[in-house]
């Protein structure tokens, strides 16, 4: 797996078990950095697109969960 890191473009973005409707486990802040857990490829194809989901993880505490992709930049 490629390293694919992101930036948050929105303050409180929902962190969720599981895509869309899934239970929030967390949010992540403004300007937040997060590693993709998804293929670069997958990655750069969802970035920025409205109703794409990305598998991520917080780079300050580890936890997984899905984000929307439409409130994430790629950083590298």
């Amino acid at each position: 797996m490629q390293n694919v890191f992101l930036k948050c473009t929105s303050g409180g973005l929902r962190l969720r078990e599981s895509p869309s409707t899934g239970k929030p486990i967390g949010s992540l802040a403004l300007d937040e950095r997060v590693q993709s857990l998804e293929s670069g490829d997958e990655t750069k194809a969802k970035v920025g697109k409205i109703g794409q989901w990305l598998k991520v993880r917080r780079l300050n505490d580890n936890t997984e969960g899905y984000t929307a992709a439409w409130f994430l930049v790629v950083v590298s």
